[in-house]
């Protein structure tokens, strides 16, 4: 159970930082874009 439970962190972490990567490039494109 415990280990299933850090698994399960560990995934949410990698998705959380590859989707605020993705969010800051993003973010990125639309800045450059305005200027």
């Amino acid at each position: 159970m415990i280990y299933w439970l850090c698994k399960f962190n560990t995934t949410k972490i990698v998705l959380m930082m590859v989707f605020t990567k993705k969010n800051i490039k993003f973010v990125d494109v639309m800045l450059t874009d305005t200027k």
